[in-house]
Formats: structure tokens, C-alpha cells, sequence
């Protein structure tokens, strides 16, 4: 069975859980998956430490609730030197909220997820569904233009308006991870119906070889693009890596 939740590990002192369980109802309310420890065994935390590493290691998210509580915390500090550790081998993506406060920060953690989530425009959806499951986003489904309905974009018919719908709920819930093929890149009705691709959305193109130099004059930045010079699943794997460290960031919104 496919898993389209994006996982997010939680990093919390057991002090703040009260906070710390409404920023996870949050996330649920959101379609996230946060993965919350919260033992009375870890009185024995050598136990459980391998258990818990192993599963830090096997996620590409996290969230780190911040407090006084979990400063002093040694046992939050370790979990937190395991994500740097990790960030410091491979791409990763950590927010942050500050639990102290009187008032929840929910829209910085609104933010965060949408780092989290991915919609797909173009051909091989099932490849691009499997490496994104694989990197632990929520794929929130995909379209595909074909000529004749690139013709439609723009002239006020249902059909114009419902594939722009697609594209303006992939940007305003997650990134576009766009396959470009020559029918889209030569499409200036495609390209007007797209969020202006900048370092502040989260827009990413995944661009055949032969097509570099028609992406390159319509001035894209390249950390929002990568080049499929081998297969087409190990492009969207470096776009997938990308997209962990890419887009307007959380922390400065």
C-alpha cells in the first residue's frame, strides 16, 4: 500500500507536551504524520536510544518544539545531534516553533508543511509518485497537458479553468515538481499560467538534456531546476533533494 502522509519527526521535552499536543493535532488536522516519543521507559533511555536514532535516521523532516525545557533537556539535545549529524551528510528539512509562548505560532507550522508536500505536473506520474514516497513527502497528485489542452489555457472555458485549478492548488498547498517536455517548454500559455519560478516559490523543473538551452533563456534560476542526464527516476531523486533544502524558508516569512 502507498503511504502518502509525510512523516515528520518531533523533537519535544516531555515538559511541553500539553503544546506539544496541539502542534501535533495541528499537523494531523493537515494530512502530516507526526511522530511524537513519549515514554515512561525512557527512564532507561539506553534502551530505546538505538530504536529511536534508527527511526531519525530514517526520516527526511523535522520538527523541532523549542522551549527552556527542551534547552535543559539532555535527552532532546541527543536527538537534536543526530538531525545535525544527519544534515551534515544529506539534505534534510527542520523547522522550528517555539512552545514557551502563550500563543501557538500555528502558521509557522503551517509553512513547514507545505515544504512537505508535492503536486506533479506532466508524464510518468508513477515514477514521480514512488521517489517522492521514497523521500517521505505527501504526493498530492499530479496532471498532465497535452497539446491540444495546452491550446485551451487561458480562453475561459471549464476546461482552461479546471487546469489552472490543478496548478493553483499545487502551488498554494506544496511545490509544483514540473517534468518539462518540448510541448510545455514552447508553450507561452503554460508558462503564463505558472507562478513566476523564483528563489520564493516552491516551484521545481525537472528538464530533459536537449531542452537546457530553451529553460536557460527564459532565465529560470538553477537551483529550481536539475537536468535529466541519466534515467528519469535519479532526476526526480536530485529534484526530491532539492526540494528538501529549497523554497522560502519558514523561519524567514
Amino acid at each position: 500500500m502507498k503511504d502518502d502522509t509525510a512523516w515528520v519527526f518531533v523533537s519535544h521535552s516531555s515538559a511541553d507536551l500539553p503544546k506539544v499536543r496541539q502542534v501535533r493535532n495541528f499537523m494531523e488536522e493537515r494530512g502530516a504524520g507526526p511522530i511524537l516519543f513519549h515514554l515512561r521507559a525512557l527512564t532507561h533511555p539506553e534502551t530505546f536510544w538505538p530504536l529511536i536514532e534508527q527511526e531519525i535516521a530514517a526520516r527526511n523532516f523535522f520538527l523541532l518544539c523549542d522551549s527552556e525545557a527542551a534547552r535543559e533537556s539532555p535527552w532532546v539535545q541527543r536527538e537534536r545531534e543526530a538531525v545535525r549529524r544527519i544534515a551534515a551528510s544529506r539534505a534534510i528539512r527542520v523547522g522550528r516553533i517555539g512552545v514557551d509562548a502563550p500563543q501557538l505560532d500555528f502558521a509557522r507550522v503551517a509553512r513547514f508543511l507545505l515544504n512537505t508536500q508535492v503536486f506533479f505536473v506532466g508524464d510518468a506520474h508513477d515514477v514521480a509518485s514512488n521517489v517522492l514516497e521514497a523521500f517521505g513527502y505527501r504526493f498530492l497528485g499530479g496532471v498532465s497537458f497535452s497539446a491540444d489542452g495546452l491550446q485551451r489555457l487561458g480562453d475561459g472555458s471549464q476546461m482552461s479553468d479546471d487546469m489552472i485549478g490543478h496548478l493553483d492548488y499545487g502551488a498554494t498547498h506544496g511545490w509544483l515538481l514540473i517534468l518539462l517536455n518540448r510541448t510545455l517548454t514552447d508553450s507561452e500559455r503554460f508558462w503564463r499560467a505558472l507562478p513566476t519560478p523564483s528563489a520564493q516559490e516552491r516551484v521545481m523543473f525537472v528538464v530533459p538534456s536537449e531542452l537546457v538551452g530553451s529553460i536557460n533563456e527564459r532565465k529560470i534560476p538553477q537551483e529550481l531546476f536539475t537536468v535529466q542526464t541519466g534515467s528519469l527516476e535519479s532526476a526526480f531523486e536530485e529534484a526530491a533533494r532539492r526540494m528538501l533544502t529549497g523554497g522560502p524558508d519558514e523561519e524567514a516569512q
